[in-house]
């Protein structure tokens, strides 16, 4: 059993005693302008064809994820998450959490979070 006063280096259970509304609203915040950026790179790939790009234009950058399949290897192929995370450590800060954590965790729920059509979730629970 671990009985060390060390802080925690996982963010659930660093911010379990911080967690706030806040925390979740801005963690919210974060996700959707990935999704937002990611849907904007999505439209300049392959992974969206361009007889396809018109009518994906009038959907939500953010949702766009949603209506088209990403393989798990075309997100680092097409580096849609690259830059996503850059407000982190001032969020971070603002809650008292690990910038790094606080980076993992997002990157890791947008890999691995609730899926739709590809593999990158939708933190809002976006809808077809």
């Amino acid at each position: 059993m671990d009985e060390t006063a060390d802080d925690p280096d996982t963010l659930l259970a660093s911010a379990t005693a911080r967690a706030s509304e806040g925390l979740v609203a801005a963690a919210d915040g974060l996700i959707w302008a990935a999704l937002s950026s990611v849907g904007g790179k999505l439209l300049r790939t392959p992974i969206c064809p361009r007889s396809e790009r018109a009518r994906a234009r009038e959907i939500q950058p953010a949702a766009l994820h949603t209506e088209l399949k990403v393989d798990p290897g075309q997100v680092e192929q097409y580096r849609l998450l690259d830059g996503v995370w850059r407000r982190v450590p001032e969020i971070a800060a603002c809650y008292g959490l690990s910038p790094e954590c606080l980076t993992a965790s997002l990157d890791s729920y947008a890999h691995c979070g609730p899926r739709r059509a590809g593999s990158i979730s939708g933190w809002r629970g976006s809808s077809r």
